[in-house]
């Protein structure tokens, strides 16, 4: 810690007294430590999924839709016919 703290320009009584309040802040603890479960979220999906409809219109959408999403994908299609 001695060459730590000179190499870096620190004080070394300070360190040292960080040292032994931070040592003293770990024992006070009334329970342990303690680790969350995580669950990650699944990364977006770039497949797309393409129509091509009998009058020569192409579409392409995401491969992962909502259902309100396709419902408005497929009215817009149906008015468009």
């Amino acid at each position: 810690m001695k060459a730590y703290a000179q190499a870096n320009d620190l004080p070394v009584d300070t360190f040292y007294a960080m040292k032994s309040a931070h040592a003293r802040g770990l024992s006070k603890r009334t329970a342990p430590a303690t680790f969350l479960p995580v669950q990650l979220a699944t990364p977006p999906t770039r497949e797309s999924i393409r129509v091509s409809l009998p009058n020569g219109v192409r579409i392409e959408v995401p491969g992962r839709l909502e259902l309100n999403e396709w419902r408005t994908l497929l009215d817009a299609l149906k008015s468009a016919s």
